[in-house]
């Protein structure tokens, strides 16, 4: 028998989710939910019940002190989800690399998800002297506190940031599936960009800020 386990955020490369009947497509015998919301989301979906079960997803908010945001380390997290999000993130590196030297870049990749694909655009980094190191041996905790930005696409660690009072930005490498109301209205608020030279803007003014 197999289990599988729904992280709490989907994009459309997910779609298949709806598609359950699908003979074409692989199903586990039974899911691990994150909570009510995904059960409610998956049921909706025409998942079977008896196929469905909550597991949960365990977190831990601490917040940051109160002067993290005003320390100009220039040091900026980025938590990718799936190599799709590292392919868009790295390719806007390179674009502005000359303009972005002053900023060190700490990339925590994916470990759920193809690592020689994601090795290959850490690699295309390296070939236009982007300042980067890949990091994923610290905690969550410990990565938000030694950085001033942290830059996500789908990951839930970006909402585990934003509990943590770090100054998070949602870079927009694909569309997300509404699933939960009133968590998609929270999402909302979050600053959002959409290109390489909005990236470079962003990040010049919040190191103004500290100036």
């Amino acid at each position: 028998e197999t289990i599988g386990f729904a992280h709490a955020y989907y994009s459309n490369r997910h779609r298949y989710l709806r598609y359950i009947d699908d003979k074409n497509y692989f199903y586990p015998n039974k899911v691990a939910l994150t909570g009510k919301a995904p059960l409610e989301f998956f049921i909706n979906k025409k998942w079977p019940l008896d196929k469905c079960f909550i597991l949960g997803s365990p977190r831990n908010f601490e917040s940051l002190p109160d002067d993290h945001k005003y320390r100009k380390k220039n040091s900026i997290l980025i938590i990718p989800g799936y190599h799709y999000e590292l392919k868009v993130i790295t390719n806007w590196l390179v674009k502005n690399a000359k303009k972005l030297k002053k900023y060190k870049f700490v990339i925590r990749p994916y470990p759920y998800d193809w690592q020689d694909i994601q090795l290959n655009y850490l690699l295309n980094l390296k070939n236009h002297s982007v300042n980067f190191k890949i990091s994923n041996k610290k905690s969550l905790y410990e990565q938000f506190s030694s950085s001033d930005v942290i830059l996500f696409n789908s990951s839930s660690a970006g909402i585990e940031a934003m509990f943590s009072n770090a100054i998070v930005i949602k870079y927009e490498a694909d569309e997300l599936i509404k699933l939960f109301d009133e968590f998609q209205e929270k999402l909302e608020k979050i600053e959002k960009i959409k290109s390489s030279d909005q990236l470079l803007e962003i990040l010049n003014t919040i190191s103004s800020y500290s100036e």
